[in-house]
């Protein structure tokens, strides 16, 4: 199932389903929107879902979803909402449990990179304001949970978490600074 809207000029997209269960829904409205989406594997590809609606220019998303392995009909799932110009979004949430994310990004020049790996039922909430760079992996058997609300000036969150045991980790950070709040580096093993 693919339902998609595109509204405007310069757009490319290229999407791929394969295996199971897989629905995909996404509007883009504005101009020089590149998208790649590709989804489930031929092999144990089971349920994947993607949703997005971009609005704005220059945006670059791609969205990959492999195999979930056995989850059955509730493995990898992935919203987005993202205004704005000059963002870069990449996510991979791959193999083996059950994956989710949401995001919404606002403003521009944001730069975000989310990957999600390993058997871990891992989740995943990032809501982004202007001028900021979040990175954020999941690997690992664990459980593993993380929100993410960054708004203001220029600042960087990288957080890693990787490991068997269920790490949670969640920040709220407004940058007041006008020349930036630098990064800050999370890992969880």
């Amino acid at each position: 199932y693919v339902n998609a809207d595109i509204t405007g000029s310069n757009n490319t997209t290229t999407l791929k389903q394969k295996g199971d269960n897989n629905v995909m829904l996404f509007d883009i409205t504005g101009n020089t929107n590149t998208t790649t989406v590709d989804q489930g594997s031929t092999s144990g590809a089971d349920d994947n879902r993607v949703e997005f609606d971009i609005n704005g220019d220059t945006n670059v998303l791609s969205v990959t979803q492999n195999h979930n392995n056995g989850v059955g009909t509730n493995g990898h799932f992935f919203a987005l909402d993202l205004d704005g110009d000059n963002n870069n979004v990449l996510a991979s949430q791959l193999n083996d449990g059950d994956k989710k994310a949401f995001l919404s990004v606002q403003g521009d020049d944001n730069d975000i990179d989310l990957y999600q790996q390993g058997a871990g039922s891992h989740y995943a909430e990032i809501a982004v304001g202007s001028d900021q760079t979040v990175a954020i992996t999941q690997d690992g058997t664990g459980d593993h949970n993380a929100s993410v609300n960054m708004t203001g000036h220029s600042a960087t969150l990288n957080l890693t978490q990787d490991s068997s045991t269920s790490q949670v980790y969640s920040i709220q950070q407004y940058c007041n600074t006008a020349n930036g709040c630098g990064t800050t580096s999370v890992t969880q093993n």
